[in-house]
């Protein structure tokens, strides 16, 4: 399984800190480069030249679009590194210069290759407008890391029993965040007893007409320096279950959970319930519980979602069924209501939770 990742994409206010510096950069560029070429000498002169000032211009203008970073930068030379273009895997070298001397060349540089006149005889080149310094109040950016689905572990309980062992997920490390479900058929008795260190997040149960039809207990942990290598959930009476252990990094260290709700009903489509957040990058997590095996299973059904689980404890009757599914909202707000999607209508029970990152 992956480790905690490192980030690969850049924030809203990076990119466009760097366009806007980018953009000044080029703006200096090409105004000093137009000053520049008007005092090279024209074609139409008597000077003979190796390039006219107006292709040289245009070549060194070219290559600055893809200059990546500077090495040298005065008044009369620009050296820099651009993307590779000889097909060898390594970027490029290119230094342009001239000594300043009335009637002394332009030269180019590529890489190791000896110099070679870009513009013979010039009266004058002058980059001083590359060399201007912008001030600017320093600012920190802090990054963005999403809350990343690691992967899960799941256990079934195809005969009536009282109690669930679910292992740990095989690549937990301190400080990720476990979270479980435990979807238990018809009536649980007491709420389920959660394995020592595990914190409830909700349990709900479908109760109609003086029958209980199902019982979803969601419950959630900081792992330790040391981890059992499973856990058991219990309850008061026999009953069938099934239950999942999802491992989670990028999470807020102590309070990973900002919100939840938690919906029952008798429907096809299970309404998963909405929640409303307060931090951006949130991961939004819809958990459900489902009488009987009216699923297809690995396919929870949740529009626009990933797909984590969706299992039963056995096929047959009476038997029970759970699921699944995350997706990020990237603006603090309401994340909206959904469903999952069964191949009957059932008794189910869902949960919602919001899971906030570190760094948002």
């Amino acid at each position: 399984m992956l480790r905690r990742r490192c980030r690969t994409a850049f924030t809203l206010v990076e990119l466009l800190s760097a366009s806007a510096a980018a953009t000044l950069l080029m703006g200096g560029l090409a105004s000093s480069l137009y000053i520049a070429s008007r005092a090279l000498p024209d074609d139409s002169g008597p000077r003979s030249s190796a390039m006219g000032s107006p292709y040289a211009v245009g070549q060194i203008v070219g290559d600055l679009r893809y200059a990546r970073r500077f090495f040298e930068l005065t008044s009369r030379s620009v050296a820099f590194e651009t993307p590779d273009r000889n097909g060898d895997q390594a970027p490029e070298r290119v230094r342009y210069a001239w000594s300043g001397v009335v009637g002394e060349p332009l030269t180019y540089e590529f890489n190791d290759e000896p110099a070679i006149e870009l513009v013979r005889h010039v009266d004058q080149f002058d980059l001083t407008a590359l060399t201007r310094q912008l001030e600017a109040q320093e600012f920190a950016v802090t990054p963005s890391i999403p809350v990343v689905f690691e992967e899960f572990t799941e256990a079934k309980l195809s005969k009536n029993g009282t109690y669930l062992w679910v292992n740990r997920p095989a690549d937990t490390q301190e400080g990720d965040l476990l979270i479980a479900a435990v979807a238990i058929d018809s009536d649980s008795g007491a709420d389920p007893y959660m394995p020592a260190g595990w914190q409830p997040i909700v349990v709900n149960k479908y109760f109609y007409n003086g029958y209980y039809y199902a019982t979803l207990g969601v419950f959630w942990k900081i792992a330790g320096a040391s981890e059992a290598n499973s856990y058991s959930f219990d309850w008061t009476y026999n009953q069938q279950a099934y239950g999942w252990i999802m491992r989670f990094t990028g999470h807020h260290p102590t309070a990973p959970v900002q919100a939840y709700a938690t919906a029952a009903d008798y429907l096809a489509e299970p309404a998963s319930p909405a929640v409303t957040t307060t931090t951006n990058n949130c991961l939004v997590l819809r958990l459900g519980a489902f009488d009987d095996d009216d699923i297809d299973v690995d396919a929870p059904g949740v529009p626009a979602h990933t797909a984590i689980t969706m299992d039963k404890s056995k096929s047959g009757d009476d038997n029970i069924s759970g699921g699944a599914a995350y997706a990020y909202l990237p603006m603090a707000g309401d994340a909206g209501a959904s469903h999952f999607t069964l191949t009957d209508i059932e008794q189910f029970v869902t949960t919602t939770l919001a899971i906030q990152p570190e760094f948002p």
